[in-house]
């Protein structure tokens, strides 16, 4: 594959979330990485690795698993070494987000939407936005930028 993130591997824990972790994945696959999708969902897991892998061409491997359980993340980290390499994109999605769309906020968007009419943009963020942050987080652009902390929040913590 070629691209900006060929010849990397990147792991995403959460990465078969319905949307900051599969737009994440499928985002810096299409960029060339051979992504790992990490997620406590095993059929998620399964089918969202499956599309990106059809979608984009990149290999793509999917593990069920808790980050918090250390025992399992070891076989995970040492069948993708075996598989792939060693990991060089480690994405735990700790980026201070806004209300950004998924299943969930579908469900709820009655609800939520008066908080968005209260933020500058007055509306929620897409999975692929955040997705592109996190890409140009783990680009070499990004080389001195170290230890911060992110809003991408349509100017939610702006609000008085």
């Amino acid at each position: 594959m070629s691209g900006e993130f060929a010849g990397r591997v990147a792991l995403v824990t959460g990465g078969a979330g319905d949307g900051i972790g599969s737009a994440t994945c499928l985002r810096l696959a299409r960029d060339g990485a051979a992504v790992v999708v990490v997620d406590e969902h095993e059929g998620r897991t399964k089918e969202v690795s499956e599309r990106i892998a059809s979608e984009t061409g990149a290999t793509v491997l999917g593990f069920p698993g808790d980050i918090a359980d250390r025992e399992r993340m070891d076989e995970v980290l040492a069948a993708t070494t075996s598989q792939l390499g060693p990991v060089d994109i480690l994405v735990n999605n700790a980026i201070a987000t806004g209300i950004i769309w998924s299943k969930f906020v579908r469900k709820y968007a009655d609800r939520l939407q008066p908080e968005m009419d209260r933020t500058p943009l007055r509306r929620f963020g897409d999975p692929e936005e955040v997705a592109e942050l996190v890409a140009f987080l783990v680009s070499a652009r990004s080389g001195f930028i170290t230890g911060e902390t992110l809003n991408i929040s349509g100017g939610w913590y702006m609000r008085p």
